[in-house]
């Protein structure tokens, strides 16, 4: 019986280089290095890529915010529960159905704004 050698997948396989780069603060050339298993990557760099790709890590269009123990936090200050955010598409449907029912109200027309920046 021969035996066959055994080729594991990269941990970055299915990845660029480029990303790799963002998440782990290394040069392109190096997450190139990275992923074809000439260069082993640091147990910071493994740990970078794992929080990022295991979507642990704010991205950088959440600029300002952050993730404490008792909610999210805006730049702003104001903290968001989790709670709340599990109730908030049923707040939206709720304040969609109000601005559909009552569409002659004063007050619809101001859900009906929040409702269109949502």
């Amino acid at each position: 019986m021969a035996f066959r050698k055994v080729t594991y997948l990269s941990p970055f396989y299915g990845y660029s280089p480029r990303l790799i780069a963002s998440w782990c603060d290394v040069t392109v050339q190096t997450a190139r290095a990275y992923k074809n298993g000439s260069k082993r990557p640091s147990r910071s760099v493994m740990r970078l890529f794992r929080l990022h790709s295991k979507l642990k890590v704010l991205g950088e269009s959440w600029e300002g915010w952050a993730i404490r123990d008792d909610g999210i936090v805006d730049p702003d200050g104001n903290v968001t529960t989790r709670p709340q955010l599990l109730a908030y598409w049923a707040v939206m449907q709720y304040a969609s159905e109000a601005a559909r029912i009552d569409q002659d109200a004063p007050w619809a027309d101001g859900l009906r704004a929040l409702l269109h920046r949502a």
